[in-house]
């Protein structure tokens, strides 16, 4: 008797079907609070929610990359504009 027929497939899937909602969460959560335009707010909102695991990890990759390329603008530009 092999140890995956022992096991139920169940308590293999279960775990990374939550971790994955909770990985589209908080993707949303960074979305929502990232300052996009609606047309590109609305194309990441179904691109997270549509293509899962791949979505989220897309979007987290490009807000780290702008919210990078912003900070180096802005020191670039001389400080804080007010």
């Amino acid at each position: 008797m092999s140890l995956f027929s022992a096991v139920n497939p169940a308590f293999i899937i279960l775990p990374i079907v939550l971790a994955q909602y909770v990985y589209a969460t908080i993707a949303l959560v960074f979305l929502a609070r990232a300052r996009l335009s609606v047309r590109s707010y609305i194309l990441w909102n179904l691109f997270i929610v549509i293509v899962f695991f791949v979505g989220s990890t897309s979007f987290l990759i490009y807000n780290a990359c702008r919210k990078k390329n912003s900070k180096e603008r802005d020191e670039r530009d001389g400080g804080d504009m007010r």
